[in-house]
Order: C-alpha cells, then structure tokens, then sequence
C-alpha cells in the first residue's frame, strides 16, 4: 500500500457505554463511513438509482452485505453518530474531531500571543495595569 497517496483520519477507540451497545460490527460500520466521508464530513449517497438508504450506504462504503448495513446503521442514527440527509450521511463532529487539536493549539498559541503583548504593554507603561491582569497574577 502506497501511504503517501492515501487519506489520513483519526479514528478513536470508543470504550463508552454507546461503543458498547454498537456492539464490534456497529463500531466496523462506524469505521468504514469515517473512512469513505469527505473531509466534512459527509458521505454522499445515491438515492437517484438506489431508493433504500442502506443499500446507498453499503454502496457508498463498498460493502457488499448490505443485510449487514442494514442491521447495524439504525444504531448509528439512533445514537446521532450519523444523521441522515436526502442526498448525503453527516457525521456531527467530524472536523472537530479530525482537526480540533490544531485549531486548540492556534487558540492557545494567539491566547499566549495576547499575554505576552499585554505585559509587554504594561511593562512599557503604554497601558495601565488592568484589574483582570492583577487577578491574574494572584
């Protein structure tokens, strides 16, 4: 397998009591869409040629059981894990998922950037001491 051309996503490991009610093969399913969605998110669906959503789904994923879909993706909806869009399967939380830890790092990078140029202020006696800074301190 040639890495450099393949997508990347984080799957986590879910050891909660949804992950177990999902049970291995509704985990699997989860896995296989987070796989096959686009970098949103979204899984686009068929429904022009293929009426049944889970026959769209097991088709959008390429598995061939769509029995198998068809048994374990009421479980994904029911547990808002996926929600079901005329034309596409959404995965809430997705770009929070995959690419939060760079968004917290550039929050926490510009958080520090505004300390650093507030003491800075201050130390300069551009600005006076603000009464949130001196609690700050404390």
């Amino acid at each position: 397998m040639d890495f450099s051309s393949a997508n990347y996503v984080k799957i986590y490991t879910d050891t909660s009591a949804q992950g177990v009610v999902l049970g291995f093969f509704g985990r699997a399913l989860m896995t296989e869409i987070i796989k096959s969605a686009n970098k949103a998110g979204v899984l686009s669906l068929d429904s022009t040629e293929i009426p049944d959503i889970s026959a769209q789904v097991a088709a959008a994923i390429d598995c061939p059981h769509v029995d198998f879909v068809e048994e374990h993706l009421p479980k994904l909806i029911m547990f808002c894990a996926v929600i079901v869009l005329p034309e596409a399967l959404v995965i809430p939380k997705y770009h929070e998922a995959q690419y939060g830890n760079r968004c917290r790092q550039a929050q926490s990078r510009s958080s520090q950037r505004k300390i650093a140029d507030t003491q800075a202020a201050i130390d300069l006696e551009i600005i006076d001491e603000p009464a949130w800074w001196q609690a700050r301190k404390e």
